[in-house]
């Protein structure tokens, strides 16, 4: 995966029936359920509001897949066949945090802090954010689960989306 995706341009206009265009949950959090991809699995949708409503970080975007059958990413264990997976799109609300080495002061803190087990695995990729003409940082989290089942991915992504959400309320918790 390459250090960096290419950037995401703010606010998007998106005319596709499973996705939508950008709202700013931070600012009208009533519309989360005019977002697709969070009615698609109430883990996501619990860790996109969780962010929202208790952290100092935002999202731009997100989207949960199954793929069935995967190539397992382990050749010795080929029984690994089926994938679960998602990304956020993330950055700080305070932009005086908006540079590269308060991301990767997050990405580092979460790999030192938060461990699971091997077929659950939660990566991070720095991310351009691009407002009007007012560029910034952000991180992309992605999290996979893998498994012999559907149900055992679902389950190893499902630990990655909570070992994320516990890592944002200790880390990064709103201020009242």
């Amino acid at each position: 995966m390459p250090e960096e995706d290419a950037p995401l341009g703010i606010p998007y206009l998106r005319d596709e029936p499973n996705s939508h265009s950008y709202v700013n949950l931070k600012l009208q959090p009533e519309r989360e359920s005019e977002l697709p991809e969070l009615q698609k699995s109430s883990a996501l949708r619990d860790l996109v509001l969780t962010i929202t409503k208790e952290t100092v970080l935002q999202t731009f975007g997100c989207e949960v897949w199954l793929t069935n059958p995967a190539q397992s990413p382990w050749p010795d264990k080929p029984e690994y066949s089926f994938q679960a997976g998602s990304y956020l799109d993330l950055a700080f609300t305070d932009e005086r945090k908006w540079d590269r080495e308060e991301y990767t002061k997050l990405i580092d803190e979460f790999i030192s802090t938060k461990k699971s087990v091997t077929t659950t695995i939660v990566g991070f990729q720095h991310k351009t954010i691009l407002e009007g003409l007012r560029p910034y940082r952000g991180v992309i989290c992605w999290n996979w689960g893998w498994g012999r089942t559907q149900e055992e991915a679902e389950e190893n992504w499902e630990r990655g989306i909570r070992l994320f959400k516990e890592f944002a309320l200790e880390k990064y918790p709103q201020t009242k």
